[in-house]
């Protein structure tokens, strides 16, 4: 019953921002099993970039939580900007900017060199991240590589820049690996890089 309610709100609520229908590549709808969440995600093609726009709803430490991202995208899944706005016990309104040198800035355009280096960003209560390292290297089977990322740790809003690796075991599964923590798990992606199962943290339950 409880997630149901979830549902209901969070799709009232993306319609509310929306304003206007529009055309999206994909819907998925993926389900925590970690921490009580829920999210509806929408991929959107539009011009020469890819739009993803989420809205997970929850509650993460018994506290109620909604948070509304959206990451633009190039052609060759390189993360543009990330903007996010949550409401919980710590209220967060980030906007962050990537440029092809792979320097970050902020809203107002103050260079934060500390994340220098990072190709691409985690938030932790989506799985969708997961899709821009593989959609963006496409490894061969057998293959690994590693990534410095920006880390986004929600609802804590802490940031910092951590190493990962992925590596392709083939039939759409891929071996995660933090290296900065030793976390590893092995995730299940459709053919389009999105997961499908998060062993013990995700599972997608729409489509």
């Amino acid at each position: 019953m409880v997630g149901k309610l979830f549902f209901i709100l969070f799709v009232i609520n993306l319609q509310s921002i929306k304003g206007q229908e529009m055309d999206y590549i994909q819907k998925i709808v993926w389900q925590g099993e970690l921490i009580n969440t829920i999210e509806f995600l929408t991929l959107e093609e539009k011009n020469d970039s890819f739009v993803a726009k989420g809205n997970i709803v929850g509650v993460v430490k018994e506290k109620p939580i909604n948070v509304l991202y959206e990451i633009t995208i190039d052609k060759d899944w390189n993360v543009r900007t990330v903007v996010i706005k949550q409401q919980s016990e710590f209220k967060l309104d980030l906007f962050l900017e990537k440029d092809s040198l792979n320097r970050w800035y902020d809203k107002n355009g103050n260079h934060l060199s500390d994340y220098d280096g990072c190709t691409n960003v985690d938030i932790s209560l989506t799985p969708f991240t997961n899709t821009l390292p593989i959609n963006k290297f496409k490894l061969a089977e057998g293959a690994s590589k590693e990534v410095m990322i920006l880390y986004i740790d929600l609802p804590k809003m802490e940031i910092k820049s951590f190493i990962q690796c992925y590596t392709n075991l083939g039939k759409n599964q891929y071996k995660y690996e933090n290296v900065s923590t030793g976390f590893t798990s092995v995730i299940q992606v459709d053919n389009d890089g999105l997961v499908v199962s998060y062993p013990g943290i995700w599972k997608r339950i729409y489509p």
